[in-house]
């Protein structure tokens, strides 16, 4: 059975339509259809008002993702200020990745670094004194970057290559640089107190000056490294290779040489060169092997090395 129609509540109506009779659960909600050029149209469009703009005020960076999401910037007026409830937390400046750049890198900025240096992206980048503490670095590309005078305290730098670095008065305090790759990289003046160097490569570098007070270098190559004057009081070497090694005026007190590596090239400070030849053993390649456990005071009984 056909459904009832109802006339049109538009009037005078010269072209009546009809409309269907909603149903119990559809009144209320009922949608009618209808096309602009009848009565009912017309009246439907003079009834609906424009849609307004919302108008809100964001940071620049904001602004760019809404820009391009398709938001309209306004030149003609300036935008009200949003409303706040409480305190507001202006957003710390970020520091474009550029040369030169200096002062705290974000949390954002870490991560950016992180993929561009898988990409081989930071090769040669100057980030001098940039502030990335507790950054993590592991694995990251870092080959001829200039982080001199960084902040790079409790970072973690875990197999990260940092072959010709240039790291001069860098701050890696409580820094993780195991099985890093340093080889030829400048240290001089670096502060790496309670550092955690383990496994790490450091063939050629050069630490002149640094304060390695409390660090952990167990394994580490330090073949033809320049350690003159730096400060290894208390740092753990059991197992490290210094092949070559420059110690002149380093400051050994309390350190653990448990099986260092070294040889005739290696230059002791001189008030230990008589205590290293004492305890320690050749080895089949003419290289000699400390023995012994404990500090580098400790007297352990071996057969005497021969003064070169």
């Amino acid at each position: 059975m056909p459904r009832q129609m109802s006339r049109c509540p538009v009037a005078p109506c010269p072209q009546p339509c009809r409309l269907p009779e909603p149903s119990p659960r559809q009144r209320g909600r009922m949608s009618v259809k209808t096309h602009a050029d009848t009565p009912l149209g017309r009246a439907a469009l003079a009834a609906r008002t424009g849609r307004p703009w919302l108008r809100v005020q964001t940071s620049d960076w904001w602004s760019r993702v809404l820009v391009a999401a398709g938001a309209q910037l306004r030149d003609d007026e300036p935008a009200p200020p949003a409303a706040t409830t409480g305190p507001v937390n202006p957003e710390p400046p970020r520091v474009p990745l550029r040369t030169g750049a200096k002062g705290p890198l974000l949390r954002e900025d870490v991560a950016d670094l992180v993929a561009r240096g898988a990409r081989g992206g930071l090769r040669g980048a100057d980030l001098r004194g940039a502030v990335m503490v507790g950054a993590n670095l592991r694995v990251t590309d870092l080959e001829t970057v200039n982080l001199s005078n960084a902040d790079l305290r409790n970072a973690a730098l875990i197999g990260a290559n940092l072959t010709d670095a240039t790291l001069t008065g860098t701050i890696l305090t409580g820094a993780t640089l195991s099985g890093a790759n340093l080889t030829r990289a400048n240290l001089t003046g670096a502060r790496m107190i309670g550092a955690t160097v383990t496994r790490a490569n450091l063939t050629g570098a050069v630490l002149t000056g640094a304060t390695m007070t409390r660090a952990t270098l167990t394994r580490a190559t330090l073949t033809g490294a320049d350690l003159r004057n730096a400060r290894l009081t208390g740092a753990d070497l059991r197992k490290a290779d210094l092949t070559g090694a420059d110690l002149t005026g380093v400051d050994l007190t309390d350190a653990k040489l448990t099986h260092v590596t070294w040889s005739n090239q290696t230059i002791w400070p001189t008030r230990w060169v008589s205590a290293m030849r004492g305890r320690s053993e050749p080895l089949p390649d003419g290289r000699y092997r400390i023995q012994g456990s404990g500090s580098s005071e400790a007297d352990v009984p071996v057969p005497q090395v021969p003064a070169s």
